[in-house]
């Protein structure tokens, strides 16, 4: 064998002097070994290969397998192919899960009003699976379905086999609201604007706002409803009149991080969502803590599950969030009102 000549099953074969077929299946984690010289056997083997520069065959192992070892995870784009939203902290989870599998991943943007073309791509990118990011259609899961490419959707809003992995928003924005209560906050202006076409955790966070504030006597909600990436934000916010015995509570992490340009200093504040970025630019504030690169992880994890073993079923998964009290909501005295 020359040196530059790849190293093959026959030559640890020769080496071992075990049979290729033998080796093979060591190598590739189908041999049980049940007794000690089995367990012995399987690391001398292993050793050989490692010392000989053994490298499988990936074509001829996607062959066997019927598997391609690549992953897309689907973000939906405008016109341009800008993407509308993306959490590069699902991303971090989603890739250190697939790492961790020897499984590729591929980032595809489509056109939110062309499912057809994502699944075309999905196709041409012989992906054995897909992880579609926040924003789905019927349209686009009948695609799938069509093309039996199994999908797992993150931040989607849950529904009938549908296998999601969602946050509990309700919970979180009403867990929020309530110890701010306790802390002696009964005036709160609500920031961001939503409708009911909004995003389902908008709407889910309202909810839990809502429910929160009417379980108490005396609390009342200002709500500002100018969208952050509206024009007038911050001169709504204004208008509200905040003060120190106000809290000015964000519906999500671009409304909180764009909130100190227009409230007086030290105003007390709170989040209903979570960012990355407020680690180094808000440690202080209280929010809801989702840890979506969590939630990535969970996903991608499900999903290698259900691609090396179709018999465990793809199924839907809410992960709960933690509060984070921080020095933005300084506890008030609760008066009779």
């Amino acid at each position: 064998m020359a040196d530059t000549d790849p190293v093959t099953l026959r030559h640890i074969s020769a080496a071992c002097g075990m049979s290729v077929a033998g080796v093979s299946k060591i190598l590739r984690g189908y041999y049980k070994a049940n007794t000690p010289k089995g367990k012995r056997r399987v690391e001398e083997i292993t050793a050989l290969a490692k010392r000989m520069g053994y490298i499988a065959n990936g074509p001829a192992k996607r062959l066997r397998s019927g598997r391609h070892h690549a992953m897309a995870v689907l973000v939906s784009a405008d016109p341009d192919g800008h993407a509308e939203y993306i959490s590069y902290e699902f991303i971090n989870g989603i890739s250190t899960a697939l790492a961790a599998d020897s499984y590729a991943l591929s980032l595809l943007f489509y056109p939110r009003t062309d499912p057809a073309f994502a699944v075309a791509r999905l196709v041409d990118r012989s992906a054995d699976a897909v992880i579609v990011l926040d924003y789905s259609t019927p349209e686009l899961e009948q695609f799938l379905a069509h093309a039996a490419i199994p999908a797992v959707y993150i931040n989607v809003e849950p529904r009938a086999g549908l296998a999601t992995v969602c946050r509990d928003e309700y919970a979180a924005a009403r867990a929020v609201m309530d110890i701010t209560i306790g802390l002696g906050y009964r005036r709160f202006i609500i920031a961001g604007g939503w409708d009911a076409a909004s995003h389902f955790s908008y709407l889910e966070r309202a909810a839990g706002i809502r429910d929160a504030a009417n379980a108490v006597p005396g609390v009342s909600c200002i709500y500002n409803g100018v969208a952050t990436w509206a024009g007038g934000f911050e001169e709504s916010i204004t208008a509200c009149g905040p003060d120190q015995e106000t809290l000015v509570l964000a519906i999500d992490s671009t409304t909180a991080l764009r909130l100190p340009n227009c409230l007086p200093p030290h105003q007390p504040m709170a989040c209903c969502d979570e960012s990355h970025q407020f680690t180094s630019l808000a440690p202080w504030l209280t929010r809801a803590c989702f840890e979506r690169a969590r939630m990535g992880r969970i996903a991608a994890e499900l999903m290698l599950r259900h691609v090396h073993d179709r018999a465990c079923a793809l199924s839907a998964m809410t992960v709960t969030a933690r509060v984070l009290v921080g020095e933005s909501t300084p506890a008030r005295s609760v008066r009779d009102r």
